[in-house]
Formats: structure tokens, C-alpha cells, sequence
């Protein structure tokens, strides 16, 4: 199950069981089974009454917190992944997924250089929780990308559908650009990088983030296809991935570089969502 980011959640928390388990049991049972077989559905349904109580608890609880949209609670909702399932993953609210909240408090307190910036800037697969941010907290027009057109719909922003592999828009024509959990679903990511780097002006900012492993390993696994039981990725990342970045110059920003451990607990950021903050040269 993922809960669709800006989604309306009922206030009341029978009206958000019933939401919740409409949403897992008419839609997500038969997907889960086809991911990933009874596996799958097992790890659905240990996410389905994990996420129930916590829906009941977070009326009494304000243990967590999300710096995306204020909400308040007991703990971020489970999500399973097809052949795992991740804890304190989704905000009930408005969906911020962990990379969300750990990339908003970092712009928020240590990237003052973005939010004076203005121009344009590219939002692929645009998600409306960071969306919103960027409109109400930089100065730049955003524009989003994406080869889905349902990802596109809900942008809030002006869109085009492209490739990321043959980006279309001219060289040196955007002045920032955000790539979050994106560069896995693609076979090629390594040219999807390049395009990239192609489009961004000189001194341009570019932020990526990618799924890694709790404990995130040395070397990218490859795949070798889109593996269907997660979210059809093609890889999991590791510590080189910073090395994939030709053209940039990368700072590799861990967790621990601006959030205190209580902080980071509160928040609900895995020690494995890096940020690669990247300037053009």
C-alpha cells in the first residue's frame, strides 16, 4: 500500500481505517499477490493492522512529527514493499515519504544559497509534498517532468512528459533541479544523470536522492531487470553512487550532519536517506 500523497485523509479516525483498509483490501490485495505472491500479501497484511493501530494511537500521541506539514502522532505509517515492509515510512496527513522530511528540514536550516536563487527549475516525477514546499519557500517557476502522466497530474506546477534519458529541453536552460528515488526505475541511470547535467545552467543546483539499504552497502547491486516486488527497481544503491555523478560536484550529506538523533527519530528519517546536493561545473 502507498498512500497517494495529497490525498484526503478523513479527520476521524474511523473515517481513516475505513479509508485505509478500502484502499489495501478493494485495490492493493491483487497487486501485492502478483509482486510478490503470498509473500507479498503476508507482508500486506502485517502493514495493514501495523498502520491501523498507529491510526489509533496518533489521536493520543504526538511522538512524531512531520516537518512537512505539521502533523503530530503516534508514528508514520508501514509501507510494504512487495518482499519487505518499511516502518515509519508515510506521514496520515499529506504523504511525505522520509526522503521528504529529511530533505525539507535540510533546506530548511542549512541551504539558504537555494531559497535566494530564482529561475527555473525541473521537479522530475514531481511529488506535491516537496512541490508545495519549493513554490511556497524559493523563488523559482517550477516545471515538472515525468514519462507517467497520472505523476503528472497532480504536480501543481506547469508539466511536459519526457524521458530522463533524452531530456526535452535545450542545453543550459534550468537553473535547479530535484531527482528524488527516480534514477532507480531507470535502466540507463547513468545516462538519465547526464541529461541531467546537460540541462542545468553552469554553477546550477541539483538534488538527488536515492533507496538504499538501511545500512547502506559499498556497492551498487544491480538487478539486472525492473524487479517487480520493489516498485520496479532496476538496482539498490550504495555508497558509490556519489561516484555516478559525473560533471558535478557533489557533497554527500548523511543524516547525522543535521539532525540529532531524538531529532531524527522525531521526524522519522532512516540514517540511509542521503542527500547528494550537486553544483555544475
Amino acid at each position: 500500500m502507498t498512500v497517494s500523497e495529497g490525498a484526503v485523509v478523513h479527520r476521524s479516525a474511523g473515517g481513516k481505517i475505513l479509508r485505509f483498509l478500502a484502499d489495501l483490501l478493494i485495490i492493493d490485495y491483487v497487486g501485492a499477490y502478483r509482486a510478490n505472491k503470498w509473500r507479498g500479501v503476508r507482508n500486506f497484511v502485517t502493514a495493514s493492522w501495523r498502520n491501523a493501530r498507529i491510526i489509533l494511537k496518533s489521536r493520543n500521541s504526538k511522538r512524531a512529527e512531520c516537518p512537512c506539514c505539521g502533523w503530530t502522532g503516534f508514528e508514520f505509517l508501514t509501507l510494504p514493499a512487495g518482499c519487505f515492509i518499511q516502518d515509519g515510512c508515510i506521514c496520515i496527513q499529506c504523504g511525505a515519504q522520509q526522503r521528504h522530511r529529511a530533505l525539507r528540514r535540510y533546506l530548511d536550516e542549512h541551504d539558504a544559497e537555494l531559497r535566494s536563487r530564482d529561475g527555473l527549475l525541473l521537479h522530475t516525477a514531481p511529488e506535491p509534498s516537496l512541490g508545495r514546499y519549493l513554490d511556497a519557500r524559493t523563488r523559482f517557476a517550477r516545471i515538472g517532468a515525468d514519462i507517467e502522466p497520472e505523476k503528472l497530474r497532480v504536480a501543481g506546477c506547469p508539466v511536459f512528459r519526457t524521458d530522463l534519458r533524452t531530456i526535452s529541453l535545450p542545453s543550459n536552460t534550468v537553473d535547479a533541479a530535484f531527482c528524488l528515488h527516480v534514477l532507480e526505475h531507470i535502466c540507463e541511470d547513468k545516462q538519465a544523470i547526464a541529461e541531467l547535467h546537460r540541462v542545468l545552467k553552469p554553477d546550477g543546483i541539483a538534488y538527488f536522492m536515492v533507496p538504499m539499504m538501511p545500512s547502506p552497502l559499498q556497492d551498487t547491486e544491480e538487478f539486472g531487470c525492473a524487479r517487480v516486488d520493489i516498485f520496479d527497481h532496476w538496482r539498490t544503491y550504495g555508497l558509490d553512487f556519489k561516484g555516478r555523478l559525473e560533471g558535478f560536484e557533489v557533497e554527500q550529506i548523511w543524516p547525522k550532519d543535521y539532525l540529532s538523533d531524538d531529532e531524527r527519530i522525531r521526524y522519522g528519517v532512516g540514517i540511509e536517506e542521503i542527500i547528494h546536493r550537486c553544483v555544475k561545473r
